[in-house]
């Protein structure tokens, strides 16, 4: 006869009088303890005593398909199951915050940059001479604004020509020359530093002139840009016979 444990399904091939008080079996597959005669079968000649093989549930109640793998399969020590592969992470969009913090981190250091630049072209603008571009940007901002009027003088900007000497007395040497400014600006007007020499180059006498001491009263104390103007210069107490007259703005 053939008994078969109500836990596991396991069936037991067991001997059985009739006439006999029911005994109880004790499942050699899950160790439960269970009477003859409720789990009593009769099974064919050859039928297999192994565990009975329940079809799985899925949590709604339907059976599950035949590819669903079961508990022993993923307990082969000789397939193991495959641990499944880690997803690729994308990165995590970042919030609108950080972006609008962002921006506006780098629009305040833009703008601190543009105000540093036009703080120098402000307070340097005496020295943008050499630089008609920035000199006409820095005229554009005190256009707006109350800056200080100063004017640089830009010696280096002032080109001597027409220069001639020759003596109208004893004594007196009479002098010559244009002033032009190259600069698209105004500027003061420079120093004179002339110097008289000998046929050698030896310098002989040396003097500074003053705007003041070879301009008028009435004259304009600013050359306007590309302006030229005729000076003459009366140079007394020199030598008798220069030879040579060099004449530097400063």
């Amino acid at each position: 006869m053939i008994v078969r444990c109500p836990a596991c399904g396991a069936g037991h091939a067991v001997r059985y009088r009739i006439g006999r008080a029911p005994r109880k079996h004790r499942c050699s597959n899950c160790h439960e303890v269970f009477a003859y005669l409720p789990a009593l079968e009769l099974e064919p000649a050859g039928a297999s005593w192994g565990p009975r093989r329940l079809p799985s549930a899925e949590p709604n109640g339907t059976v599950a398909g035949a590819g669903a793998p079961d508990s022993a399969s993923a307990l082969d020590p000789e397939h193991p199951a495959q641990p499944p592969r880690p997803l690729p992470l994308e990165p995590a969009p970042q919030p609108r915050s950080a972006v609008a913090a962002r921006l506006l981190g780098l629009a305040a250091g833009l703008a601190l940059i543009a105000l540093l630049f036009a703080q120098f072209l402000v307070h340097e603008r005496d020295r943008l001479g050499p630089h008609p571009e920035l000199r006409a940007l820095s005229d554009t901002i005190c256009a707006h604004l109350p800056c200080t009027d100063t004017v640089s003088r830009v010696p280096g900007a002032v080109r001597v020509e027409g220069l001639q000497f020759v003596p109208v007395a004893p004594g007196v040497l009479r002098i010559d020359l244009e002033l032009l400014n190259t600069l698209e600006q105004p500027q003061p007007w420079p120093l004179l530093e002339i110097a008289l020499s000998d046929r050698h180059g030896r310098v002989l006498a040396q003097a500074r002139w003053h705007p003041d001491e070879f301009l008028g009263a009435a004259a304009d104390p600013r050359l306007e840009p590309q302006e030229r103007r005729a000076l003459r210069l009366d140079v007394r107490g020199g030598p008798r016979r220069p030879e040579g007259v060099m004449v530097w703005p400063l």
